[in-house]
């Protein structure tokens, strides 16, 4: 169906992981067994925005420029993911949900395969934080545009931390699923959105789906000639703006009736998704050097890591408060002329001697002892940011790890559905690696001799 999927990644070390994910759905029939992957990496781990690497992408795949028959899907998963930092080693995009998806990916390329298959060609464009369902089947309502952006219907609360649609004509009927876009708008402010929000103040949100065609895919391809390697450009903000300034590009909005949209890119919102009540964030994370080295991280659901200065949080408190509370400069943890956020804050020991089975996340609330009590042990400890963390951390003893992890939470959930009617077959697919198809066999074999006994 699809003849090329492209995904971006943070740097090459997440893009090797995501080629191992490739590699599972293949496996598990997901994917078209003839159809073409990439894996695209940020240059040298610069930030370049969804611009960028999308320009990135389509120099990197297509040379010659990409033909008009083909039907590509194009998923971004770069960046820090600073504002869900235990998602930012392995990828937001591959993000663990219940079953059926069993990761965002997977729902997302679920509903995106459904419209991919109505189109007769085109480039489909997505964000990696947005699981996206559907209750029944989307019916494209028309392929004559050069632009079709997925949208939603949400309360202008929402639309503020969204980017959102303005449509041509201010009054519609809510059932009318296909709009002219006039503008689009990043975050904009209440007021501004309730200017041309409909009777029951709610605008249409950006799901960051977009589908380009024609006109569009010619204009993409240009730019992409001219594109500087390396520069930061934001499709959202500054590319859709500039398709809606000319007069000869159909950009049109999508509002289709049975569309759930869910954003994931905060923990907060993760964790609501997966119904997961903890409070508090914590994990290891092993580093590349020095051997055996690893960092334990911890925080707050709700501390966001981008917010710098005085809106800075660590539990729930405002740094500075918590380094006044203590008697600690902000230059003990901030030594740097950078932005004073918890992403940069240097708050976290190096440790050594750690077991592999230690890493993952854990449900363990308790503050760690430095938070309570920094004192001069810490103070002199050689420490590390989340960002410093991230750009040391070893990815590979991850990914094993948490197949390992995974390994044997299903060999359990497998023993405990013996002699049901439940089918545990397409949970199988969770497993990436041998090494995680050795764990689940030998955690099987030992759960159901333990049975046996």
């Amino acid at each position: 169906m699809w003849e090329n999927i492209i995904l971006t990644a943070t740097n090459s070390a997440q893009a090797e992981v995501f080629e191992s994910q490739l590699k599972r759905l293949r496996r598990a029939k997901v994917l078209d067994p003839e159809v073409r992957t990439w894996v695209i990496p940020d240059p040298d781990g610069q930030r370049i925005g969804s611009g960028g690497a999308t320009f990135n992408a389509l120099a990197t795949c297509f040379p010659q420029g990409i033909g008009f028959d083909q039907k590509t899907l194009m998923l971004h998963s770069g960046g820090d993911s600073q504002r869900i930092p235990h998602q930012s080693l392995q990828g937001k995009i591959f993000a663990s949900l219940p079953a059926p998806d069993f990761s965002v990916f997977e729902s997302i390329y679920q509903v995106l395969s459904q419209i991919g298959q109505q189109l007769e060609s085109g480039i489909v464009v997505a964000c990696g934080d947005t699981p996206l369902r559907f209750s029944g089947q989307p019916k494209l309502p028309s392929q004559d545009f050069d632009i079709l952006g997925i949208g939603h219907w949400a309360d202008l609360d929402l639309g503020t931390r969204h980017g959102v649609y303005q449509t041509a004509k201010p009054e519609f009927s809510k059932s009318q699923i296909l709009h002219q876009v006039k503008s689009v708008w990043q975050k904009a402010s209440t007021d501004l959105l309730k200017q041309f929000c409909n009777n029951d103040q709610q605008v249409i949100i950006d799901t960051g789906v977009l589908i380009f065609q024609g006109r569009s895919i010619d204009q993409l391809q240009s730019w992409t000639m001219e594109y500087n390697p390396g520069t930061f450009v934001d499709l959202y903000s500054q590319l859709l703006p500039q398709f809606i300034a000319d007069q000869f590009t159909d950009f049109r909005a999508w509002i289709p009736e049975q569309l759930h949209f869910f954003h994931s890119g905060t923990t907060r919102e993760y964790f609501d998704f997966i119904d997961n009540s903890e409070q508090t964030v914590k994990f290891a994370v092993p580093l590349i050097e020095p051997t055996d080295s690893w960092v334990e991280i911890s925080y707050n659901v709700d501390d966001n890591p981008k917010k710098v200065d005085d809106k800075a949080t660590l539990f729930g408190q405002p740094i500075y408060q918590w380094l006044r509370t203590n008697s600690h400069s902000a230059i003990s943890i901030w030594p740097y002329e950078e932005e004073r956020s918890l992403w940069n804050a240097r708050l976290f020991p190096i440790h050594s001697g750690i077991q592999d089975n230690d890493f993952g996340l854990s449900p363990d609330t308790a503050f760690p002892n430095w938070y309570l009590d920094p004192d001069d042990n810490w103070l002199k400890s050689k420490r590390l940011s989340i960002g410093e963390v991230m750009k040391l951390a070893d990815r590979h003893k991850i990914f094993k790890n948490e197949q390992k992890i995974e390994a044997e939470v299903l060999a359990s959930n497998i023993v405990d559905r013996i002699g049901t009617d439940s089918d545990f077959r397409s949970e199988l697919n969770q497993i990436l690696t041998p090494e995680g198809s050795h764990i689940l066999i030998g955690s099987l074999s030992k759960q159901l001799t333990e049975i046996e006994n």
